[in-house]
């Protein structure tokens, strides 16, 4: 995976994205790490994996955020911890 990041990278910001036509919406997703329970033993991504709140509860781990447009293309996309609010305006 480390190898083929920054490639995969490019692709999306030379290809992979749609263009902006007038209508976006934003959705996020979490993205766990670990079991809840395992939480505060998991040594992988310890201070970069947060604990947050979600629709379906809490998680610990990352959130995806997805910016598309009416078609369904991905426009961008941020990932965060999962503790970053959806409504932040840095997001």
């Amino acid at each position: 995976m480390p190898r083929v990041f920054f490639d995969l990278m490019a692709f999306m910001r030379i290809q992979g994205f749609g263009k902006c036509t007038g209508i976006s919406f934003v959705d996020s997703t979490m993205i766990p790490v670990c079991h809840n329970m395992r939480r505060n033993f998991n040594k992988v991504f310890d201070g970069l994996a947060k604990n947050g709140m979600g629709t379906m509860g809490w998680c610990h781990g990352f959130k995806l955020h997805l910016l598309c447009n009416e078609m369904g293309d991905v426009l961008t996309f941020c990932l965060t911890p999962a503790n970053v609010d959806d409504r932040d305006p840095r997001v």
